[in-house]
């Protein structure tokens, strides 16, 4: 288990640079590679995220791919909703948090494709 470990950390890294959503990869592969709880599979690569992010966000800054004040009036919204989210997954079922998700993947897979 530990290299699949570390083989799913090295194309999570990779995935968040190119796409910038690492979660998405990350989360599934823990859960149902490394067999992860659920709960603590969202914690955990949220911790894991945080620096690769940061990684990925200078490397963009460097190459101007980043619209600073665009960024700044999501991240008002974003703190705020990362806190009410994650209060909220203590409160809601796994069976809601995984159609949730499944959801946002679906909702997000066909906006790929069609735009």
């Amino acid at each position: 288990m530990k290299i699949y470990s570390v083989i799913i950390g090295f194309l999570t890294g990779i995935i968040n640079g190119l796409l910038g959503v690492g979660g998405t990869v990350l989360v599934p592969a823990m859960i149902y590679i490394l067999h992860t709880e659920r709960r603590l599979a969202h914690g955990t690569a949220l911790l894991i995220i945080f620096p690769t992010s940061v990684v990925s966000t200078f490397v963009y800054l460097q190459n101007g791919h980043v619209d600073l004040q665009l960024a700044w009036k999501l991240a008002i919204g974003g703190v705020v909703g990362s806190y009410i989210g994650a209060k909220a997954l203590r409160k809601i079922s796994m069976v809601w948090v995984k159609r949730i998700f499944a959801i946002v993947m679906i909702v997000a897979g066909i906006r790929m494709v069609i735009g």
